[in-house]
């Protein structure tokens, strides 16, 4: 065996290469490149074409004004910038956030990104399904059962009604993996839409304030309610896998 085949001398001399490589170069023999500018937005000189997506939660009537808010705000303000272009509008009117089924406006949104994207990067995409999609939360009554006790034993009035409620939910899917439960609040008064500055107002006020607490407490006993207690956790983890089934 030669002497440079030794494996002591060989390892020597990969360390020596390796503590060469670290001494550091010196910057004459260095390119520099400039990293690119981040794009300014509102640079009055580049053309920017632009396109926003509006929805309401739910198809409640109460929820149109909200819609037309919406649309009518971003048109409003891509009208303010002389180099903008609307290009599109994407709207889904009385879809829920918790799926994407039916949210047309939405997935073509999406579409369009990724093929924008392909051009850009001279590449090409394809689409296709990774997983199960899912609508709506997944119910357990047991723990629902439970969430109703905290209610009462924190003196909240419980409304099981759903068409008198309406807000904004994006758990779907995760309540397929884990119990997902959803408890409400009322914090403005019936007849304010969501997404409008009457709405974003009233989540500054003491009401709000103390429905925020109130909801902290609520997560906790319910937490407590189903952990502290092995038969109830029991339960829970049957009902789950049953209906996940």
């Amino acid at each position: 065996m030669k002497e440079a085949e030794l494996p002591g001398k060989n390892a020597d001399i990969q360390k020596s290469r390796i503590r060469s490589r670290y001494q550091g170069v010196d910057p004459k023999l260095l390119e520099v490149i400039p990293a690119k500018p981040a794009a300014d937005l509102y640079d009055d000189s580049a053309h920017r074409r632009v396109a926003v997506y509006a929805r309401v939660s739910t198809d409640d009537p109460r929820q149109t004004s909200s819609y037309e808010l919406q649309k009518n705000y971003y048109e409003d303000y891509v009208g303010r910038y002389r180099n903008w272009e609307l290009v599109r509008i994407y709207a889904d009117e009385g879809i829920s956030g918790t799926s994407l089924r039916h949210r047309d406006s939405f997935n073509q949104m999406i579409d369009d990104c990724a093929a924008g994207a392909a051009i850009a990067t001279q590449t090409t995409w394809e689409k296709k399904a990774t997983a199960e999609r899912y609508d709506n939360l997944l119910i357990l009554p047991f723990g629902n059962a439970l969430l109703a006790e905290t209610y009462e034993e924190m003196g909240l009035t419980l409304n099981g009604n759903h068409e008198e409620l309406f807000g904004s939910s994006d758990c779907g899917n995760v309540s397929f993996v884990c119990p997902v439960f959803h408890p409400t609040l009322q914090v403005v008064d019936k007849g304010v839409p969501i997404h409008t500055r009457e709405f974003a107002d009233a989540m500054k006020t003491d009401r709000a304030h103390k429905a925020l607490a109130t909801g902290a407490g609520i997560i906790c006993r319910h937490v407590i309610k189903m952990l502290a207690n092995e038969e109830n956790l029991k339960k829970l983890k049957t009902e789950f896998e049953e209906k996940k089934a």
